[in-house]
């Protein structure tokens, strides 16, 4: 069996990355940055910080578990894999996210830089993840919120059918058209949790809103948000609750 520790180091790998199961990778604290110029794939592997660089394609051939933190500047392919990541994720570049699911792990705060699509994405219990101002995450299938995203999450359902429920992948709000004379078509929800509404005092709504953007109108729809309680409540109690709405992206309620 073979043995490699990565020690402290910065590793760089300009063609592929071949982990046997009899092989053992030690990451330890290390960084491996992938900067080929043209195509690698990467299989199942563990890592401490992983970066992807330089003008080739890089692409998962199997599950991924990262302990540190992901570098996207260039083209990352995660596949229809589970990768697993406990550290940051700063994405300049683009990452697919094919049919797989990403798994942000260990207690902590992760934040997330860029605009990232991931097809299904779970946050563990006692994970914060962090999405940072000026980015957004978008949610292809869904998402499993054990513990708590703060930021801007979107999600698009196609609403095709009556008397349906359409949950926009666990993001915390449902639409269910009850006229089969509405308009039908695409529907983006966007979510953003851990700040109170623009305009509104700090002190004086809960810390989530939403924004709906139909292409079109429904002539009758039923539409329910929540909210988490112990993390967005923000000192209001039960009866001061009441539903805002802005026509004007919060310039007034």
């Amino acid at each position: 069996n073979s043995r490699f520790n990565a020690g402290t180091f910065t590793h760089l790998v300009s063609g592929n990355w071949t982990k046997f199961l009899s092989a053992n990778f030690d990451p330890q604290s290390s960084t491996i940055v992938f900067d080929g110029t043209s195509t690698q794939t990467i299989t199942a592997s563990n890592f401490n910080n992983i970066r992807f660089i330089n003008s080739g394609v890089k692409s998962a051939f199997g599950s991924l578990s990262i302990s540190g933190n992901v570098d996207i500047q260039s083209n990352f392919n995660g596949g229809s894999y589970t990768h697993t990541i406990n550290g940051d994720w700063n994405e300049n570049g683009t990452f697919t996210s094919s049919s797989g699911k990403l798994v942000f792990s260990s207690p902590g705060t992760s934040s997330l830089i860029g605009h990232p699509t991931f097809n299904i994405i779970q946050i563990d219990s006692g994970k914060i993840l962090s999405i940072q101002n000026g980015s957004s995450l978008t949610i292809k299938d869904s998402l499993i919120e054990l513990g708590y995203v703060t930021g801007s999450v979107y999600k698009t359902e196609n609403i095709a059918l009556v008397e349906h429920p359409y949950t926009f992948g666990g993001i915390g709000a449902i639409i269910q058209v009850t006229d089969e004379e509405s308009f039908f078509g695409n529907v983006t929800i966007r979510r953003i949790s851990g700040e109170v509404p623009p305009s509104f005092n700090a002190s004086h709504a809960m810390k989530r809103w939403y924004t709906v953007y139909p292409t079109g109108k429904f002539s009758t729809a039923t539409m329910k948000f929540f909210f988490d309680k112990n993390r967005e409540r923000n000192g209001q109690s039960d009866s001061d609750l009441k539903l805002w709405q802005s026509s004007n992206n919060g310039i007034s309620w």
